[in-house]
């Protein structure tokens, strides 16, 4: 079975870190486009589950484009709408 997963910071009532999504990239992408739209910031931070492990680990090392992406989103949302992850 494929899946996707949230990995970049928890924003209330959009997505939380950790979620599971099934369907690959593609169709998560495609399901989740109207708020991909209004946070382009979450797209690179949806990975398929293949390679989970190595961007949980990119997303948590500062100089990674994964750690890098997921300060960018962080800073995009006000405090009130992000959850502490």
């Amino acid at each position: 079975m494929k899946y996707c997963v949230y990995i970049g910071p928890s924003v209330r009532g959009a997505m939380i870190f950790g979620a599971v999504i099934p369907g690959d990239r593609a169709e998560v992408l495609k399901r989740f486009s109207a708020l991909l739209e209004t946070h382009p910031t979450m797209k690179p931070l949806i990975v398929p589950g293949e390679i989970l492990p190595e961007a949980l680990r990119e997303v948590k090392t500062p100089g990674t484009a994964l750690y890098a992406l997921a300060r960018t989103a962080a800073e995009k949302f006000p405090e009130k709408e992000r959850k502490n992850d």
